[in-house]
């Protein structure tokens, strides 16, 4: 393939670079055109033709390298990569997502504080139920789950779980 070696030649030339990621555009080889656009820096550019060619992690880092954050969560997303997307939907303030993303990822403590942000009470705790005995975020999930309970009026129910933990808690010590 004579175009890797074409952009290695550009690459001290700008101009050139630019005529070489135009060519590769016009000949619909994206990945080769993103490649060369972010080669001379124009990273917003290349993202979108990563993300053309469905090299979606690729799109993702180009779009965080320029701050559009929610765009390489929506990269992250596609690629797989729900610990990142997740990470990324939080900052943006997008609770829904981020909780989605965190669940696909199987970090059901973080999945469950964004549903319990979304309102979404019973699917939170669903997902903080799953947090193993042995995580650092255990005790943190019960008592998130017993705050979601106390605010449904469930109190009695609320303390079973505290209880419950408590007893466990005590019992492996």
């Amino acid at each position: 393939d004579v175009g890797y070696l074409l952009m290695e030649h550009a690459s001290v030339n700008e101009g050139l670079m630019k005529a070489l990621a135009n060519m590769f555009f016009r000949a619909r080889d994206y990945y080769k055109a993103a490649m060369a656009c972010e080669g001379i820096n124009e990273y917003e550019k290349a993202a979108a033709l990563y993300a053309r060619c469905d090299a979606f992690e690729m799109a993702a880092e180009m779009y965080a390298q320029v701050g559009k954050h929610a765009e390489a969560a929506v990269m992250f997303e596609r690629f797989g990569d729900n610990t990142q997307a997740a990470r990324l939907f939080a900052q943006q303030g997008e609770d829904e997502r981020a909780a989605f993303n965190y669940e696909r990822g199987q970090n059901w403590f973080l999945a469950g504080q964004h549903y319990q942000r979304c309102q979404r009470q019973q699917k939170a705790i669903e997902l903080l139920q799953k947090v193993p005995a042995d995580s650092e975020d255990h005790f943190a999930a019960i008592g998130l789950i017993a705050e979601i309970l106390v605010a449904a009026h469930r109190i009695d129910l609320a303390i079973r779980k505290l209880a419950a933990c408590l007893s466990k808690s005590e019992l492996s010590t």
